[in-house]
């Protein structure tokens, strides 16, 4: 609401002609500006009511300005006589106010500045170092482990294996022919899936070289 009033301030004041850095109370030494006016307004010290009913009242702008400027005469004398001297806890609310106050600009001119087009940039560095934003593919890989050995010979895992293909060609669930089938131990907690893998990772594996060319898995 303070931002509106200072704005309907400055608003009624410009009708009159009056610009910002017009001063509207000065000794010569000391004046308080169309500016000093609409910061105290905006400051958040004084009943925004009564500042309504002042702005309904425009003889009362005198009033407000010369308050201000009483406040600007006390601060002035206390600067010549470097009183903030004995007070450093008051010195550091200065610089703290005026700190955040230079950092609000800074931040709004930033805010306020047009984005720059970094595309064609961005494509540049994309073209030198293409292969540090490349990734390798990944398949999900699952297996059904067959042993050949004295109980079951080549032929029999063939034979098992053929049979395994139809069924899930079929569409058999792959974790459940896996549970039935599967002579990896692992399969009573992975149900045969072996997670996603890259090319890069599994390159010495011939089912992997097989899955990453397209030929399928066998």
């Amino acid at each position: 609401m303070r931002k509106l009033l200072s704005l309907l301030l400055f608003a009624s004041l410009s009708l009159h002609g009056a610009e910002l850095t017009t001063p509207l109370v000065s000794d010569g030494q000391v004046k308080v500006t169309v500016a000093d006016l609409v910061a105290y307004i905006d400051r958040g010290d004084s009943d925004p009511k009564a500042l309504l009913s002042l702005l309904r009242q425009p003889e009362r702008i005198e009033q407000l300005a010369n308050n201000v400027f009483l406040g600007k005469v006390l601060a002035s004398e206390a600067v010549t006589a470097n009183l903030i001297a004995n007070h450093p806890l008051q010195q550091a609310k200065i610089d703290d106010f005026v700190n955040r106050t230079h950092a609000a600009l800074r931040l709004d001119e930033i805010m306020q500045a047009p984005i720059p087009d970094m595309s064609a940039a961005a494509l540049e560095r994309y073209r030198v170092n293409s292969e540090q934003y490349r990734t390798d593919a990944r398949v999900q890989v699952q297996h059904i482990l067959l042993k050949i050995n004295e109980s079951q010979n080549r032929e029999a895992a063939l034979t098992l294996f053929n049979q395994i293909k139809a069924r899930l060609q079929a569409g058999e669930s792959f974790a459940t022919l896996a549970d039935s089938y599967s002579q990896d131990p692992s399969v009573k907690d992975n149900h045969g899936d072996l997670g996603w893998v890259t090319q890069k990772r599994d390159k010495n594996l011939r089912r992997g070289r097989l899955c990453f060319n397209g030929g399928g898995c066998h």
